[in-house]
């Protein structure tokens, strides 16, 4: 249960995508603070959710049972109906980008904003020895830094990446690859290739180790 200093109830919740586990967390703490939500919207969900269902029609995909419609989306996709629904009803709407504002509601007022920036990331260039002795990296190799998940939408870019850091390698350069975030793909192809040798994974990482990941 939520909580605050002055033992008062949520005023509004910002729902950070409208993604389905999410979308269930949030209109649940709105109904019991009687709170309205945002939604912010940072990807293009109906494209991700139809490349995760393997090409499948996004608008086709309202019209399947409930039942099966529900265990094909599971938590992490939009849901095609209780996802609209979503932010139909939202007291607002946040977008990285323009593009993103293509189904929004007419009457759900929004907002385009770019993500803050870190002072941090400012000492990259004169801090990059420092940053591999704290990640405990050797200084030998040059490291490329991937922060990300890799899923459907992104694989064939993320395959790219690979594939030119194992060209490198074969051509005798002492390249690697360092990697944070989750797979939400078969990756198995990759190790068969060998193509993983030259990788480094760190997994999910802290927000606050992202100026190192990238020094």
């Amino acid at each position: 249960d939520l909580s605050f200093d002055n033992a008062g109830p949520a005023d509004l919740v910002h729902a950070f995508t409208p993604r389905e586990g999410v979308r269930r967390i949030t209109q649940s703490i709105s109904a019991r603070h009687r709170c309205p939500w945002v939604v912010h919207l940072e990807d293009h969900e109906q494209v991700i959710a139809s490349d995760a269902l393997g090409g499948l029609d996004y608008a086709s995909l309202a019209a399947l049972p409930a039942t099966h419609l529900d265990r094909l989306i599971g938590q992490s996709l939009m849901h095609p109906v209780r996802g609209a629904q979503f932010i139909h009803g939202a007291g607002g709407i946040s977008a990285l980008i323009e593009p993103l504002l293509t189904y929004r509601p007419a009457h759900v007022p929004a907002q385009v904003f770019w993500p803050g920036y870190d002072e941090a990331y400012l000492r990259i260039d004169e801090d990059r020895l420092s940053a591999r002795q704290r990640l405990g990296l050797s200084g030998g190799p040059t490291w490329i830094t991937y922060t990300g998940n890799v899923h459907r939408s992104n694989l064939v870019e993320f395959r790219s990446l690979l594939l030119a850091v194992g060209l490198l390698r074969r051509r005798g350069r002492a390249v690697r690859l360092l990697r944070t975030g989750q797979d939400h793909v078969d990756m198995s192809w990759a190790e068969r290739a060998g193509l993983l040798e030259g990788v480094t994974q760190l997994g999910f990482q802290p927000r606050a180790r992202m100026p190192d990941l990238l020094a």
